[in-house]
């Protein structure tokens, strides 16, 4: 009898997570995971609540990329670990993508790789302190012309504006914040989670290839 061949393995995820992955940010994201919120987090979402299916992510200032990715990461991990139908959970990852700037992402396992950047993202901002709400530039200082990026007080995370392109206008973590987003995890892993964080979620996509995953997917 023929041995099979190996499973596929791409940046230490099981081969399940890869395939999961792969399907569902494969159809959501071609155009472009939890507890309640820490205290610092409380009014980056509050306008955020109740919103519609088909919105897209909102980037029109720092604190709106900011917010946007919180909170749709939030409820995509939310509804995948609490066994909700898929369609919902890729509208929330979808959006939470569009808060990124991959455009040097290689393409290979582009899929795979994004949702480890997401959860390594993640993992720094559950541990490191947010400024307050009316801290961040909104989209009044955005008016003013004034904003061309924000970094991250006490960090080297990066939402700059897009100056061409289709995405223009749109305030997006930087290139350089996403190709380094390792890096900066191992100077901030040490650091302890806050209030609401989604403990564990880069060690959950990296090594778990059940307990994401539906059951009758895994059968």
């Amino acid at each position: 009898m023929k041995a099979a061949p190996p499973r596929p393995a791409a940046i230490g995820l099981g081969w399940r997570a890869v395939r999961w992955i792969a399907g569902c940010l494969g159809a959501a994201l071609l155009v472009t995971l939890t507890a309640g919120p820490a205290p610092a987090q409380e009014g980056l979402l509050g306008a955020l609540e109740n919103p519609h299916p088909l919105r897209a992510a909102e980037t029109s200032s720092p604190r709106a990329t900011l917010r946007s990715f919180i909170r749709d990461f939030n409820e995509s991990v939310q509804d995948w670990r609490g066994g909700k139908p898929l369609p919902g959970v890729l509208q929330s990852m979808r959006r939470a993508a569009e808060t990124l700037d991959i455009s040097e992402l290689p393409t290979f396992r582009r899929e795979a790789t994004l949702a480890i950047r997401m959860a390594l993202l993640k993992e720094i901002l559950d541990r490191v302190e947010l400024p307050a709400y009316e801290e961040i530039p909104g989209d009044e200082a955005v008016a003013d012309g004034a904003i061309t990026h924000w970094i991250l007080p006490n960090t080297k995370i990066t939402i700059v504006r897009i100056e061409d392109g289709p995405l223009a206008g749109q305030f997006l973590f930087s290139k350089e914040t996403v190709a380094n987003l390792s890096a900066y995890f191992e100077l901030a892993k040490d650091l302890p989670y806050k209030k609401g964080a989604t403990v564990g979620i880069y060690d959950e996509l990296r090594y778990s290839p059940g307990g994401w995953l539906p059951r009758n997917f895994v059968d």
